[in-house]
C-alpha cells in the first residue's frame, strides 16, 4: 500500500502528466481558421455563398482521419462535414454550394490547381442572427464567426461584399476580427462584387481624417489616420488632392504609410480632400479611394444680426405657396467692405438649438436671410434670444427679441444702435423703420380764420367749407438704418386711412337755425300737456265739491 506521502506524490505526478498530454494535444491540434465568408450571396444568386478556411499549421490535415464540421450555432444545424480530402498546410479550403464557373456563381478559377472545395448542403447562411462554428471530430471548437446577432456588416442589394478575416489572435466572434473585402480575385470578369476566394486580400481596416476645418488663407495640414491588412505588402503609393466642384486645386503624394500632407494657404476654399491608394501591381489606377469634406471658414467682427420676423400672419414670406411658421426669418448683414464666407458659422437660440451655416457668402454691405424651413430655429412670440458664433466658437453678436404677440407680420429691425418694430419688413434689403400707430387717423376740421371772429353780416357770403384734404396728414419717420440716413416723409402705410378716399367734410354755418324736433319728441310734448290738463281738471272738480 502507498503511504500518505507517496499517494500525494503519485497524485501530483498524475496531474502533471495529464497537463502534459493536454498541452501536447493542443500543440498537435491543427490551426484552422475562418478566413473569408460570402454570407449574403452574390449578384449572381442568393445561393452563391461560401465559407473559406485556412490551414495555418505546418502539416497537411487528412480529413478522412480528422474530419471537421461547420455548424450553425443559432439554429443548431450542421452546415457541412469535411471528411474526405486532404487539407494542405498553409492553404485555403472552400466550402461552397456551387462549383466554379457555374452560371449561378461569380467564382472563376480552377479548383484542382488552386484550392480545394467541398460541396456544402443547400443551406442559406442566417443573415439575421449569424454565428457559425468550426469543430473537430471530438466536438472541440476551433473557431467561431459571428456573435449570434446580425452580421457585422449590412447587406447591399446591388453590390455584395465578402467578410474578410484580419485578426487571428482570438475567435472571430467580434467585429474587430473582420473587414469588408476591397478587392476582386478569382471572380467572373465584370462583376461588381468584392471577394478574394482562394487568396489573400488586402484591405483598409480603418481610415479617417483628423481635422477638416481650416481658416481661409491659412496653411492646410491634413492628417489621415489609416490602417491596412496587407499580408503580401502590395500597397505602394498614396495620393491626396484638394478639389472644388471637380477642379483640382492642389495635390501631393507619398509612399504608403505617410499620413501627413500639407498645402500652402489659398484664397479659394477647397470643398473636399480625396485620398487614393495604389498598389505595386498597377500604379496607374487607384486601388481604393475615399473623399472627405473640407470646411473652409472666415473670421469677422462685421457680420451682425440685422432684422428678424418672428410672427408671420398674413403673408407668405418665403414664397412656398402657404403661410406657416416656416415664414419666420433671420437676416444677417455684412458691414465690411469685403466678401464674407459664413461656412461653419452658427446661430443658436435661447433653448440651445444650433443652426450651422453651410457654404454661404455675403457680399460686402449685403444681406443674407435664413427662413425657418432652412434653419429650424423657431422664434418664440413671447420673446427670444439669438447668439451668433464664428467657426472657432467666438460669440460675434447677440440679439434679444421682445414679445411679438401684437406685432404680426412686423420685423424687429436694427435702428442705428437700437432696435424697433417696423411695419415694413425688408428681408435681404436695407431696413426701413415705420412704426404702426396705436389708433387710426381721425380727421380733425381746421377752423377758418373767419370762424374765430364775429359772425359775418347776413348779406355777406358764407365762408368756404374746409375739407379733409386740408387736414395735415400724419407724418412717419423712415430710417434707412444700413446707411444711417434719417429722413421725414409723408407716408400713409397700407391698411391705414387714405386721405384721398375720405369724402369732403363741410363745417357747420353759425347762422343756420336749429333742426325741427323729431316725431318722438313731438309725441312726448303732447303727452306731457295732456297730463297737465288732466291734473288741472281733477283739481277743479275737487275744489267745486268742497
Amino acid at each position: 500500500m502507498l503511504g500518505r506521502g507517496n499517494f500525494v506524490s503519485f497524485l501530483i505526478s498524475a496531474v502533471l502528466f495529464s497537463l502534459c498530454l493536454i498541452s501536447k494535444a493542443r500543440a498537435d491540434s491543427p490551426k484552422i481558421y475562418f478566413n473569408e465568408i460570402m454570407w449574403q450571396g452574390s449578384s449572381a444568386s442568393a445561393d452563391d455563398e461560401w465559407v473559406e478556411l485556412y490551414n495555418d499549421s505546418e502539416h497537411d490535415l487528412d480529413l478522412s482521419r480528422s474530419p471537421l464540421t461547420l455548424f450553425d450555432e443559432v439554429k443548431n444545424i450542421e452546415i457541412a462535414r469535411l471528411d474526405s480530402d486532404i487539407f494542405p498546410a498553409k492553404s485555403f479550403f472552400l466550402v461552397a454550394y456551387y462549383q466554379s464557373k457555374n452560371v449561378n456563381s461569380i467564382l472563376a478559377f480552377d479548383w484542382d490547381n488552386q484550392v480545394r472545395i467541398i460541396k456544402a448542403k443547400r443551406y442559406i447562411l442566417n443573415n439575421e442572427r449569424f454565428k457559425i462554428s468550426l469543430k473537430d471530430n471530438s466536438g472541440n471548437v476551433l473557431d467561431i464567426a459571428g456573435d449570434g446577432n446580425a452580421p457585422f456588416y449590412p447587406q447591399k442589394p446591388s453590390q455584395k461584399f465578402s467578410m474578410q478575416r484580419i485578426n487571428f489572435d482570438s475567435y472571430g466572434d467580434h467585429g474587430d476580427a473582420w473587414a469588408l473585402s476591397m478587392e476582386r480575385k478569382h471572380l467572373v470578369q465584370g462583376v461588381l462584387d468584392y471577394a478574394t476566394p482562394g487568396d489573400y486580400g488586402k484591405t483598409l481596416t480603418s481610415l479617417s481624417l483628423e481635422k477638416n476645418k481650416f481658416r481661409l488663407g491659412d496653411k492646410i495640414s491634413l492628417f489621415f489616420d489609416y490602417k491596412a491588412f496587407d499580408p503580401q505588402g502590395e500597397f505602394k503609393k498614396v495620393y491626396v488632392k484638394l478639389q472644388k466642384a471637380g477642379e483640382i486645386l492642389a495635390e501631393s503624394s507619398g509612399d504608403f504609410g505617410q499620413q501627413d500632407f500639407s498645402f500652402d494657404g489659398m484664397q479659394t476654399c477647397p470643398e473636399e480632400a480625396e485620398i487614393a491608394f495604389y498598389d505595386k501591381n498597377d500604379d496607374k489606377k487607384e486601388w481604393a479611394k475615399e473623399v472627405f469634406e473640407l470646411v473652409c471658414y472666415q473670421l469677422s467682427q462685421n457680420v451682425k444680426f440685422s432684422e428678424v420676423l418672428p410672427h408671420p400672419k398674413n403673408k407668405d414670406w418665403n414664397e412656398d405657396g402657404k403661410i406657416s411658421a416656416d415664414d419666420e426669418w433671420i437676416e444677417l448683414v455684412n458691414l465690411s467692405e469685403t466678401l464674407a464666407n459664413l461656412n461653419g458659422w452658427k446661430i443658436q437660440d435661447a433653448s440651445g438649438k444650433v443652426f450651422e451655416i453651410k457654404n454661404k457668402l455675403i457680399p460686402a454691405g449685403g444681406f443674407i436671410v435664413f427662413y425657418h424651413l432652412e434653419s429650424g430655429l423657431a422664434l418664440n412670440d413671447d420673446g427670444e434670444k439669438l447668439f451668433l458664433f464664428d467657426p472657432e466658437g467666438n460669440q460675434v453678436d447677440f440679439l434679444e427679441i421682445v414679445n411679438s404677440t401684437s406685432h404680426e407680420d412686423q420685423a424687429w429691425a436694427k435702428d442705428g444702435s437700437s432696435w424697433a418694430w417696423t411695419i415694413f419688413p425688408t428681408p435681404g434689403a436695407q431696413n426701413q423703420i415705420v412704426i404702426k400707430q396705436e389708433s387710426p387717423l381721425t380727421p380733425t376740421p381746421i377752423p377758418s380764420e373767419s370762424n374765430s371772429q364775429a359772425p359775418a353780416p347776413a348779406s355777406a357770403p358764407a365762408p368756404a367749407p374746409a375739407t379733409i384734404s386740408e387736414v395735415p396728414q400724419e407724418e412717419f419717420t423712415v430710417i434707412e438704418t444700413k446707411t444711417i440716413i434719417t429722413k421725414t416723409t409723408r407716408i400713409v402705410p397700407a391698411g391705414f386711412y387714405s386721405l384721398q378716399n375720405i369724402p369732403p367734410l363741410t363745417l357747420a354755418d353759425s347762422t343756420q337755425t336749429s333742426p325741427p324736433p323729431s316725431k318722438f319728441n313731438q309725441f312726448l310734448l303732447y303727452f306731457i300737456g295732456l297730463i297737465i290738463i288732466f291734473v288741472q281738471v281733477l283739481s277743479y272738480e275737487l275744489y267745486r265739491q268742497e
